[in-house]
């Protein structure tokens, strides 16, 4: 399998190498993690090493002309690299990214443009299972998904074996998570009640997002409320580590350049 893409793209590591090479350093991977704890089974290839990944997520942004377009990070970067098709990743999987990027041309939907922090959808997470059904989920930059009802609607049509779409917003917890577990709060929940904690967020919100999205106030400020009050919900104890482990990652990429310049 020779990948076009490979030489810079951030989605896979290991298409320079042979399958059984490949293989041979996952197994080299693995005991370097757990041989001290258990002896490692040998890894058990798949049949067929092309489109066998029930994971895909790409991300989106706009080229040098400003066309909305969708791939994967180059390596401790955020420049993406578009691309046409996965080698690895699901056919059916390829083929629904496809389409989300015909629908945002049709329905003149923004994608998110890091260098203004504005524009709507990010990245795009699509699962498959074994039953050949799928899951698609959209990431938004903001708390409105554009032409919501036409989108999915077109994407099922086009793609019945779709069984679940999900709205998942970019939250403002990740810009507090550090500063509040090194002030002694373990979850989410309980910085809330933090007035100090809280009151930082509530400024993220008011004073750094909302300013950047073009909605009616009214909607806005309703967002704004639901988010502080499903902080607040009693039966969710969301761990701030498990947050610090997604927002963390991000930190080369995104805040050191910034840093050393």
């Amino acid at each position: 399998m020779a990948c076009k893409y490979a030489k810079y793209c951030g989605g896979c590591s290991l298409q320079h190498l042979s399958y059984e090479n490949q293989l041979k350093e996952k197994q080299k991977y693995m005991e370097s993690l757990l041989s001290r704890f258990h002896r490692v089974n040998k890894i058990i290839g798949c049949r067929n090493n092309e489109h066998y990944r029930n994971k895909m997520q790409v991300s989106f942004g706009k080229d040098e002309r400003g066309r909305a377009i969708y791939g994967n990070y180059i390596p401790s970067t955020h420049f993406i690299v578009p691309f046409d098709e996965c080698l690895i990743n699901d056919e059916e999987a390829n083929s629904i990214i496809k389409t989300v990027r015909e629908l945002i041309d049709k329905y003149h939907i923004s994608v998110f443009d890091e260098n203004v922090y504005k524009g709507c959808i990010r990245h795009i997470q699509i699962r498959c299972t074994s039953t050949d059904e799928y899951m698609v989920i959209f990431v938004t930059g903001s708390p409105v998904l554009y032409k919501k009802e036409m989108l999915i609607k077109d994407l099922i049509r086009k793609h019945p074996k779709i069984k679940t779409v999900i709205h998942n917003i970019n939250s403002a917890h990740t810009s507090m998570v550090l500063g509040a577990y090194l002030a002694g709060q373990d979850i989410v929940r309980d910085c809330m009640a933090d007035d100090v904690i809280c009151g930082y967020m509530n400024k993220a919100i008011y004073d750094e997002i909302i300013p950047t999205l073009t909605l009616p106030k009214d909607e806005l400020e309703s967002f704004a409320f639901s988010v502080t009050e499903r902080f607040k919900n009693p039966f969710i104890d969301h761990a701030l580590l498990s947050i610090s482990l997604n927002s963390t990652s991000k930190w080369k990429a995104r805040v050191l350049p910034t840093v050393k310049d």
